[in-house]
């Protein structure tokens, strides 16, 4: 039950990060991603699976 709602959670999530990748300049996202790499490493093969997914979508860089 509470692996659904994190998940639930983490989607709403993905979609506000994607609105304001969509604000941000091309030298944020440089930090932004050089910032989100460590913390992907602990958060796991999923999340990162999902953060690549956004990427592709995302344009710039």
């Amino acid at each position: 039950m509470v692996s659904r709602r994190k998940s639930a959670a983490s989607k709403s999530n993905i979609k506000k990060a994607q609105a304001v990748w969509e604000m941000m300049s091309p030298e944020h996202r440089v930090t932004m991603r050089r910032k989100s790499e460590p913390v992907l490493k602990k958060m796991g093969r999923k999340a990162k699976e999902a953060v690549e997914g956004i990427k592709e979508k995302m344009p710039g860089d």
